[in-house]
């Protein structure tokens, strides 16, 4: 099972163990039975983006001159897509059972909740609306995703 936080990391804290970073978690081989958590962050998940779709050096030239930051906070939609394209990695990873995700206030909450749709309706071709349709079929699939209030 993975607990992933989104935003603060309240989780790790209430749980008593120590973050595994997102990366990690996607790459761990033959762990059963153990609980994990993660932070996931826009701007991390922004940088791991560019980095597994062969642009890392762009992601660490735009870490450097403030520019990961201002894309990953500023762009309409973008922050909670990434979120939503981290906690998708997460859940189709094949060591991860289960993942539950502490997200934000209500309100931040639904902001997460809607951005596929928001997104889908702006892009309508390339990889923003591809990434936007992948998250929208996860969150429509109720053997992938539930809300609890």
């Amino acid at each position: 099972m993975v607990a992933a936080s989104i935003g603060d990391d309240h989780l790790s804290a209430l749980l008593g163990i120590e973050p595994t970073p997102v990366g990690a978690l996607l790459e761990t081989a033959g762990v059963t039975s153990v609980i994990r958590t993660a932070s996931l962050d826009p701007q991390e998940a922004l940088a791991a983006y560019l980095d597994e779709n062969g642009l890392s050096n762009l992601g660490k030239r735009m870490s450097r001159s403030g520019m990961l930051e201002l894309v990953a906070t500023s762009t309409p939609g973008i922050k909670e897509l990434l979120i939503l394209g981290r906690l998708r990695q997460l859940e189709q990873s094949a060591h991860s059972d289960l993942v539950i995700a502490d997200c934000p206030a209500a309100g931040h909450a639904m902001a997460l909740l809607r951005s596929p749709a928001s997104m889908s309706s702006v892009a309508r071709s390339g990889r923003l609306q591809q990434q936007a349709a992948q998250a929208l079929e996860m969150l429509a699939d109720a053997t992938r995703t539930q809300v609890v209030l």
